[in-house]
């Protein structure tokens, strides 16, 4: 899907504590993996259903023979979940947006 899921939302520019950490957590963790890391199909992809986000959790809590990174990558991503989980749709298109540059600094 890419960006232009973004599109398709309408462009959502939402804004919260959560949302905010997700956008700092997502640019720390291109920081340890340029494409995302476990997170690829979500943070690179915008795949942002939470069927997409349960299989990426299951994926993190395995035995590690799927796993991709280093330790602390991992506890990014789990971090990401945890607070993507409970987000709409809308809102998780706002984090990658913010995490992209797509949300003008005076939006945000």
């Amino acid at each position: 899907m890419c960006v232009q899921f973004w599109h398709i939302l309408g462009c959502p520019a939402l804004r919260s504590p959560e949302i905010d950490r997700v956008a700092m957590l997502v640019d720390r963790l291109h920081q340890f993996s340029p494409v995302g890391g476990n997170l690829h199909m979500i943070t690179d992809e915008w795949n942002l259903s939470t069927d997409v986000l349960q299989f990426c959790a299951v994926t993190l809590a395995g035995s590690g023979e799927w796993l991709d990174g280093h330790p602390t990558q991992h506890d990014l991503e789990r971090r990401i979940l945890y607070l993507m989980m409970p987000m709409s749709v809308a809102e998780r298109a706002s984090a990658l947006a913010i995490q992209q540059g797509l949300v003008p600094v005076a939006d945000a």
